[in-house]
């Protein structure tokens, strides 16, 4: 039955998620007893691995894309296994490149053992820019790039030295700021 969710996948959103409707939450119907009109979305199963199987609770690791819900994916194992299913309990151990046995306690944070601010963003392709074109991106100006595709996106470097942040491209050929990391 795992290998029947492992690829791509439509999954309709739950009532309880954060997906909005008429500019509010899917959860806030969901509080009022409302149930709402919601599209399915297409998401990625990369992996579903059967953990532990007991007659009547099974323990699954899945490797899925963003925006897959982990919990609906448990009611249609079970619906697929020809009964109900609910998820027990759900423990996220990565997401994308961060892992959760490489995260740091509190206190390290606090003598200064960080992250780059760059560090979750490595999926853009970097852009190095002159010193003048950083400055006009910090002061949210928005700068002339011809490296630049329309509707991208990238990590902006100051030459060789700090991150700037995230920009776009917009149809004028201009870049303009997203993010920017002071």
């Amino acid at each position: 039955a795992l290998r029947g969710f492992v690829g791509e996948i439509e999954q309709t959103p739950p009532m309880y998620s954060a997906i909005k409707y008429r500019g509010k939450p899917l959860y806030s119907y969901a509080r009022q007893n409302k149930e709402v009109p919601r599209k399915p979305r297409r998401v990625t199963v990369h992996s579903m691995t059967l953990l532990e199987c007991r007659r009547d609770e099974f323990c699954f690791v899945t490797r899925c894309s963003h925006g897959t819900y982990i919990r609906v994916l448990a009611r249609e194992l079970g619906e697929a296994l020809g009964g109900v299913a609910h998820l027990g309990s759900l423990r996220r151990v990565a997401v994308g490149e961060f892992a959760l046995g490489a995260a740091v306690t509190p206190d390290a944070v606090r003598e200064g053992v960080a992250l780059p601010p760059d560090a979750g963003l490595r999926h853009f392709p970097e852009l190095r820019l002159d010193m003048e074109c950083a400055t006009r991106l910090r002061q949210g100006r928005e700068v002339e790039c011809a490296e630049a595709q329309v509707g991208g996106r990238w990590r902006a470097y100051e030459g060789d030295k700090a991150f700037v942040g995230v920009v776009t491209a917009a149809e004028s050929g201009r870049l303009k700021a997203e993010r920017i990391f002071h």
